[in-house]
């Protein structure tokens, strides 16, 4: 939020969450005491599953969601197409690819890879991205069933309840917009962006002080909100202290030009 009206926007700098597995591993104490060196981390157990192993996707899924996790797209993205070329019904994979599309702005391919999944397997984490797909695409109301639904199979998923209440308050939903703001800050109680979304809601409702204890509180957790440095600016003019308000004005047109 810029304002109470300002447009909807999706959470900023803040993990999706990496598609989750779960791996059996038998029992065999001598054996695991001999290959502890190569299972030292996420990266060194797939790597060595891809040496000594053929055409294991599971493995090439595994270390793409790892990659995209440590922020390396195009190594990601590689294995979950080697992944999808041995398993074509691989959704963690498409899932995958589905993010990382949508990341770099192709809501074309986002879109082809997400419903794909969605057809084998509608995990949250489909449902999750679906919904930021829906949002770029400026369908609130499709973004918004598709966030239900990712927290209907996980409730825990914290920006999933945080882009939920942006909608709604954009909706005009005010009271669903809190409970959301106030589900997220429950589960993560620094939660910049849920913050910022209930000292929306509180200049909404004239509770200029109540606004700027929240924004202040957005501000602690993340300096460089742009947004909550702005309005922390209308709440400090609402009370007359226009030099405070004119120093957090400033720093928030400082940040909103950063932004690429």
């Amino acid at each position: 939020f810029r304002s109470a009206g300002r447009a909807l926007e999706l959470a900023r700098r803040r993990k999706a969450g990496a598609v989750p597995f779960v791996l059996g591993l038998v029992a065999l104490v001598p054996l695991a005491r001999r290959q502890t060196y190569v299972w030292r981390d996420t990266e060194s157990l797939f790597t060595h599953a891809l040496a000594v192993t053929e055409r294991n996707y599971i493995a090439h899924t595994g270390l793409a969601a790892w990659q995209l996790e440590q922020g390396e797209p195009a190594q990601a993205e590689e294995n979950f197409r080697a992944a999808l070329a041995l398993y074509p019904l691989d959704a963690n994979a498409l899932t995958g690819l589905g993010r990382i599309a949508l990341e770099r702005g192709d809501l074309v391919a986002a879109e082809q890879h997400l419903e794909r999944a969605k057809s084998i397997v509608a995990s949250k984490w489909v449902r999750y991205h679906l919904g930021r797909l829906r949002l770029f695409q400026r369908a609130p109301e499709r973004a918004l069933k598709e966030f239900r639904a990712a927290l209907e199979l996980d409730p825990s998923l914290v920006d999933a309840h945080f882009n939920a209440g942006q909608i709604l308050f954009n909706l005009g939903r005010k009271d669903e917009a809190r409970a959301a703001f106030d589900a997220a800050l429950r589960l993560a109680p620094a939660h910049a962006g849920a913050l910022n979304g209930l000292g929306v809601l509180a200049l909404d409702a004239t509770d200029a002080p109540a606004a700027e204890d929240l924004f202040t509180r957005a501000i602690a957790t993340d300096p460089d909100y742009a947004d909550a440095h702005n309005n922390l600016a209308v709440a400090l003019e609402r009370q007359g202290r226009r030099d405070e308000a004119r120093t957090h004005r400033a720093e928030a047109q400082r940040l909103y030009g950063e932004r690429p």
